[in-house]
């Protein structure tokens, strides 16, 4: 037997899942062990108990990617060990919290501590789900006040047809893929990236994942209950659930109530923080005594804001459900940039810029589910005077590098290749005012930046955000309702937030995030619904300004791209990089040869140089043809006793012999020539092997 113990085996798909719970990380609160094939992965729990009122759940998932577990040696030239989480990393630590965080007793606050670590990686079964099924399983073994079990299933997309959790391998062949995450009858999660595919595959996929999700789901609750059996997990059999069942003072209770009294039932304009406790009723508050009155007031808050909408079927800010906010777009705001684009709705104003560069820009990537190059980059900044707050601007933290990563899944689809638009692009979307679904503002800012730098997008892609409200059980559709283009009020006290991104003709990206226990189909379909009028509506206005890529800007390099022979690098080069070296200073360029593709890239400031560049490479590793008889210029290179070595035009070199000479030549130095003359000459006789033999004329 294992030193990892009894494993519990589900056949799921073909492949063997197998379930391992042993006492090797005896320290933790839980753990468990999931292997798929030759994939591994360690889940742990921890807590801390806190006596005081907090007022939200410390939840932390770390995502540990090692690199012994590809059989690599990574890290920075001078550091080889794993260092920060890299971006795929945070990207699944973010999954799997915004998978669970929302089945956790909202009255539960204990810090808590989900460490996923990949011990080994096959290229075959992604580890990311696997470390979700083994957080919820940990969760449902533990004491902890968590309703589950959970799990995730993937499904691929490939010429239409739907694969249940494709291999690893062959993703960067799918036409799209979908993960959902759920219980088998509501789902929590939903994360997408593809290449414009309908509605309707994501509502097709709906009822797919969850009849495997509820494989998982059984195979959870067969291990939990036969846990149940052994002493260690005897509390499984009367499992106590932790949560805060206290009594509100009644000083508290009256602060509460004043404090709302003074809220205008209209709710008001729209403007983020509008309605916080009244600091001044609570003044002989302790800290924590403060925390649970802030607390309870949002709550009351909440049931307001539910309960006017349901009534009055309109929006805090006077908005119908299904009405978006006032739109605004410009392109070529800021100059000297490559691109740039503002776009505005209500209050959420994003500016996105571009910047284009040679291909040698890319960013290198070395993690261990991709090694390589990545040439499309989008970058997300959320400043705090986008909120109107105070605070110091550090690095990227896990939410920016969501958003980063969503707006480029939607965006990237649409790029075009290296053989169209050879060029590394960055795109940085910066918030400048937020209230509600800066991400999917950053998608429309960014679609319209590319197009005024050039980049020759396919169609324009543009992106919104559907909301959620419901009160009590939401597979009755009288309870809930869905709201277009949230704004922040609707975000804070809404139930979902499901982004969606695509063109008009399809969807490219989504992303939905719940604090209820998950959706139901007709939600999904209601949102999809909404979210594809909002889009086409969206992309209509954008359209007006701008939907055909500029020239590229004159502060941009131009880059052109030819393919050569591999036998010909060493010709391009020349003699310790004289050939190449030469062509950069005659022209001003920058040459850059791709020796893994077989591709020579030709980087000017201006299109005149570019041009003579690429007439010069051109002339090398594409040399013209020439058969006897023509008649051509040549320059003198060489001199030998028997003759004359000239390169004609297109870098060809061909022999001038001495016995094709006039007399009067034989006789004097150098023939009477002097090294880089130009020269006629006329081609008299070419061999088997190409080579040419020249005579004057």
């Amino acid at each position: 037997m294992s030193i990892l113990g009894k494993s519990y085996n589900l056949n799921f798909n073909g492949k063997t899942l197998k379930v391992y719970i042993n006492p090797l990380v005896a320290r933790s609160l839980s753990s468990v062990w999931i292997q798929q094939e030759n994939t591994t992965v360690l889940v742990t729990l921890n807590v801390k108990k806190e006596n005081k009122f907090l007022g939200f759940l410390p939840l932390t998932v770390d995502y540990e990617e090692k690199f012994y577990s590809i059989g690599k040696i990574l890290g920075s030239k001078f550091l080889r060990r794993e260092g920060r989480p890299s971006e795929s990393a945070i990207l699944n630590a973010r999954l799997i919290d915004r998978s669970l965080r929302p089945r956790f007793d909202k009255f539960f606050f204990w810090p808590t501590h989900i460490t996923v670590t990949v011990f080994s990686f096959d290229y075959k079964n992604d580890p990311d789900l696997l470390g979700l099924f083994g957080a919820s399983l940990a969760l449902c073994l533990s004491p902890l006040p968590f309703d589950g079990p959970l799990a995730g299933v993937r499904i691929g997309i490939l010429q239409g047809e739907k694969i249940v959790e494709p291999s690893f391998d062959i993703s960067s062949s799918l036409d799209g893929e979908i993960i959902f995450a759920g219980d088998g009858n509501l789902v929590d999660m939903i994360e997408l990236k593809a290449k414009e595919i309908d509605e309707s595959y994501l509502i097709d996929s709906f009822q797919i994942a969850n009849e495997n999700i509820k494989k998982l789901i059984d195979f959870q609750n067969e291990i939990i209950e036969d846990l149940k059996s052994k002493p260690e997990y005897e509390f499984l059999n009367k499992k106590q659930q932790i949560s805060f069942n206290f009594s509100v003072p009644l000083k508290i209770e009256d602060i509460v109530n004043r404090s709302l009294k003074i809220i205008e039932k209209d709710f008001g304009k729209e403007s983020p923080g509008e309605y916080e406790l009244d600091k001044s009723f609570a003044q002989e508050l302790s800290e924590e005594e403060k925390s649970l009155a802030d607390f309870l007031f949002k709550e009351k808050i909440k049931e307001e804001f539910v309960n006017y909408i349901f009534s009055k079927g309109k929006r805090p800010d006077g908005r119908d459900l299904n009405q978006i906010r006032n739109i605004e777009v410009e392109t070529s705001v800021i100059p000297r940039v490559h691109g740039s684009a503002y776009f505005g709705r209500g209050l959420t104003k994003v500016m996105s810029f571009v910047t284009l560069d040679s291909i040698q820009q890319e960013l290198l990537v070395k993690e261990i589910e991709f090694i390589g190059g990545k040439r499309f980059m989008h970058h997300y900044n959320f400043p705090p005077y986008c909120t109107g707050e105070v605070g110091s601007i550090k690095g990227p933290m896990r939410r920016e590098i969501g958003h980063s990563a969503l707006v480029e899944k939607a965006l990237l689809p649409l790029v075009p290749d290296l053989e169209t638009f050879p060029y590394a692009i960055r795109v940085v979307s910066e918030v400048l005012s937020s209230n509600g679904s800066t991400s999917m503002a950053s998608v429309c800012a960014s679609s319209l930046a590319l197009l005024d730098a050039g980049v020759p997008l396919k169609r324009n892609v543009a992106g919104i955000s559907i909301g959620l409200i419901s009160k009590g059980n939401i597979e009755n559709k009288n309870n809930w309702l869905t709201l277009v283009d949230i704004q922040g009020i609707e975000d804070h006290y809404g139930d979902m937030d499901f982004k969606v991104a695509g063109t008009n003709a399809g969807i490219t990206a989504l992303q939905m995030d719940v604090k209820i226990k998950g959706i139901t189909l007709e939600i999904l379909k209601d949102a999809l619904e909404k979210a594809k009028k909002a889009r086409l509506e969206i992309l209509e206005k954008m359209n007006s300004v701008k939907s055909m890529p500029n020239k590229i800007s004159e502060h941009a390099p131009k880059i052109q791209r030819i393919k050569i022979d591999p036998e010909k690098i060493g010709l391009l080069i020349g003699t310790g990089g004289r050939t190449i070296n030469q062509i950069a200073q005659e022209t001003n360029s920058e040459i850059f040869i791709d020796t893994e593709e077989n591709y020579v890239y030709v980087i000017c400031e201006n299109e005149e140089n570019l041009q003579k560049a690429m007439e010069k490479v051109k002339k090398i590793i594409a040399p013209r043809e020439y058969n006897v008889g023509d008649v051509t210029q040549g320059t003198v290179i060489k001199f030998f006793d028997f003759g004359v070595l000239v390169e004609l035009e297109g870098g060809i070199n061909a022999l001038l012999h001495i016995s094709n000479m006039e007399n009067e030549m034989k006789n004097k130095k150098n023939f009477g020539l002097q090294l880089g003359q130009k020269i006629s000459v006329k081609i008299k006789e070419k061999d088997k092997l190409g080579r040419l033999s020249l005579v004057l004329v």
